[in-house]
C-alpha cells in the first residue's frame, strides 16, 4: 500500500477489525485490503461491478466471519461472474420488472380487492445480504441480479419465489416457441424510439 492510504479506516471497519482480533501485520494486510477495494469500487467499469463490490464489502464486514483480503483476492471476481450469470437468466430485466409488477398487484394483504402489496425479499445470494425492497424503486435498481432471482414473497410460512418463477416462464416461452425475449424487447424499444420522432 502507498503511504498516502495510511489513513485511519472508518469507525465501522474498525469495529470489524477488532471483532477479528487482529493486530500487527495482519491488521495492516486487512486495512490495506479495505482501502484495495475501494479503489475498486471507485474505479469500476460498470454499474454492476460497482454494485456488486459494494455488496460484497458490506458483506465482509457486517458478517464478521470473512477477512477483507479473502474478500478482495477470492470473492470480488467471482462475485461479479455470478452477477453477470445471473443477469442472463432474468433478461430482459425490463420484462421481468414487468411480470414483477403485474404479480405484485396479485397480492393483497389488507383482504381482497385491496392493493396494499407485499413486500419483495430476497434471500440474496453469494456475497449478497438478505433484503426488503423499497417498493419506490425499480427492481433492478435495488436488487442485484442474483438476488432478483432469488427474490420472493413471504405468506406466513409459505413463501412464492418470484424470481425463480419469471425466470422459468422467459425459459418455458424461449425453448417452447423459439422466442428470443432480449432481441425481442430490442426492437420493441427500436419501434418505439423510431415513432417518437
Amino acid at each position: 500500500m502507498s503511504e498516502g492510504k495510511k489513513a485511519k479506516v472508518p469507525e465501522h471497519v474498525a469495529v470489524y477489525l477488532d471483532a477479528l482480533g487482529l493486530i500487527g501485520p495482519d491488521r495492516v494486510a486487512e486495512e490495506d485490503a479495505y482501502y484495495d477495494i475501494i479503489s475498486l469500487i471507485n474505479e469500476a467499469p460498470s454499474v454492476l461491478a460497482k454494485k456488486t463490490y459494494e455488496e460484497a464489502l458490506s458483506f465482509t464486514i457486517e458478517g464478521e466471519a470473512m477477512r477483507l483480503t479473502y474478500c478482495r483476492d477470492q470473492v470480488l471476481k467471482r462475485a461479479l461472474e455470478d452477477e453477470k450469470e445471473a443477469r442472463r437468466h432474468i433478461q430482459p430485466i425490463e420484462q421481468f420488472e414487468a411480470l414483477e409488477h403485474l404479480l405484485a398487484q396479485a397480492t393483497y394483504t389488507d383482504g381482497f380487492g385491496k392493493s396494499r402489496r407485499y413486500p419483495l425479499r430476497t434471500s440474496g445470494g453469494h456475497y449478497v445480504r438478505s433484503a426488503e425492497i423499497a417498493r419506490t424503486a425499480r427492481l433492478s435498481e435495488a436488487f442485484l441480479p442474483q438476488a432478483m432471482v432469488n427474490s420472493y414473497y413471504q405468506f406466513g410460512v409459505h413463501s412464492f419465489w418470484v424470481g425463480k418463477a419469471i425466470e422459468g416462464i422467459f425459459r418455458l416461452f424461449e425453448e417452447r416457441y423459439g422466442l428470443d425475449l432480449v432481441d425481442l424487447e430490442r426492437k420493441r424499444f427500436a419501434e418505439r424510439r423510431a415513432s417518437k420522432k
